[in-house]
């Protein structure tokens, strides 16, 4: 993990954010920060992203969340492993 960047996005369709508010739920994947902004308990579809700070995340907003959700959906990269998936 570096410098605290969050590297990874839950992309489910379930998990999108709330249109009220963004908050979410970090966590660790394949050793690297992850980010679901739903804050799911459920199991999540983790992606790739460009590293960013949470608090740059936080400041762009809610369009560029979603807008990172749909980069990440239409990406050719895998899903990160079912089981580093499932110890979040």
């Amino acid at each position: 993990m570096g410098e605290g960047l969050i590297e990874f996005l839950c992309v489910d369709p379930s998990h999108e954010p709330h249109l009220s508010a963004l908050s979410g739920y970090v966590t660790i994947v394949e050793r690297a920060w992850a980010y679901c902004p739903r804050g799911a308990a459920t199991p999540h579809d983790w992606r790739p992203i460009p590293p960013i700070a949470l608090p740059e995340l936080v400041k762009l907003g809610l369009g560029t969340v979603a807008q990172a959700i749909r980069d990440a959906r239409s990406t050719d990269q895998p899903p990160a492993s079912a089981s580093a998936a499932a110890s979040s």
